[in-house]
């Protein structure tokens, strides 16, 4: 079986974090106007995982924290803001990462959906 994960804004304190142990592929999407989890974190846990030799990609967006969540403006807190342009590319990313990493009846169904939605398509 292909395994491969998905990681959406967050991070585990990075003492916590032994990168030696992760044994998948990463897609990391981040937000460099996040307060939640400080953007110069992120840098901290890139450089752990090249240390390890981690297959990973690292994707940020000029957005802040939750920018694909849909609701997140009507939270009425000012670290959260919804982006639909950084959402939707956050989601091709996705779509054809996953589409890489797993096997071939599921990358083919992932492609699909990269060709079904276009960017007017809001995401279920």
């Amino acid at each position: 079986m292909r395994r491969s994960a998905v990681v959406w804004y967050g991070y585990l304190p990075l003492e916590y974090v032994d990168a030696t142990r992760i044994r998948v592929p990463l897609l990391v999407h981040w937000a460099t106007e996040d307060t939640v989890f400080p953007i110069a974190k992120v840098d901290e846990l890139e450089k752990k995982l090249l240390g390890a030799k981690v297959a990973f990609e690292f994707h940020r967006y000029h957005a802040k924290h939750a920018f694909a969540n849909e609701t997140a403006d009507s939270k009425k807190l000012p670290c959260l803001k919804h982006d639909a342009a950084a959402a939707e590319l956050a989601w091709r990313h996705t779509m054809e990462f996953l589409a890489k990493h797993l096997n071939r009846r599921a990358a083919r169904y992932l492609r699909s959906l990269i060709l079904t939605y276009s960017i007017d398509t809001p995401w279920v």
